[in-house]
């Protein structure tokens, strides 16, 4: 019983060291892993890149999908292509280039080009795409609704799209002051 006691109190000390060590280290990484966290939700609500989409069967209803390829924190370049579904198919295609202004991103509003306006509203895994003005001057097809919320499925910044003519373009060039 002497023994026992006496092997209890030797090992004692260490015991509470190491569980005192423990705590310590325990207690520095739950500090800094807030500070990780913030600074994840910011990377992903600034970083607005990817790939899109809503819809699975063209055959059961519409689908579509959206391209962002930033450039800056204020400006992106975007394509985007929809297909009305089955029975006919029509389609809606436009790439151009959105801007934020006080936190909202707008492709044609106020640049004296185009009467087509589209809002775009992100949230960290989706975008709400309004159509504001220009069904008719957007050039998409009868029946065609871009009004949608498109989910991210990759969040990978894409450097191209191919376009309704088959061809392949690269983002990179259609960068302003570049030709289209």
């Amino acid at each position: 019983m002497k023994v026992q006691t006496l092997v209890l109190i030797a090992i004692a000390p260490v015991v509470l060291a190491v569980g005192c060590g423990n705590r310590q280290q325990k207690e520095k990484s739950q500090t800094k892993a807030p500070d990780t966290i913030i600074q994840k939700s910011v990377e992903r609500v600034i970083s607005i890149g990817g790939t899109y989409r809503f819809g699975a069967d063209m055959m059961k209803g519409p689908v579509g999908s959206l391209k962002i390829y930033p450039i800056s924190e204020s400006v992106a370049l975007f394509y985007l292509d929809v297909n009305r579904g089955a029975p006919s198919y029509n389609m809606a295609m436009l790439a151009g280039e959105m801007k934020r202004t006080d936190g909202i991103w707008l492709y044609g509003a106020g640049d004296g080009k185009s009467t087509c306006t589209l809002k775009f509203s992100f949230d960290n895994s989706q975008v709400k795409v309004e159509l504001i003005s220009g069904q008719e001057t957007c050039g998409f097809g009868a029946g065609v609704n871009v009004a949608e919320t498109y989910k991210i499925t990759d969040r990978n910044t894409p450097i191209f799209f191919i376009n309704g003519e088959g061809d392949t373009v690269k983002f990179e060039s259609l960068k302003s002051g570049q030709p289209r």
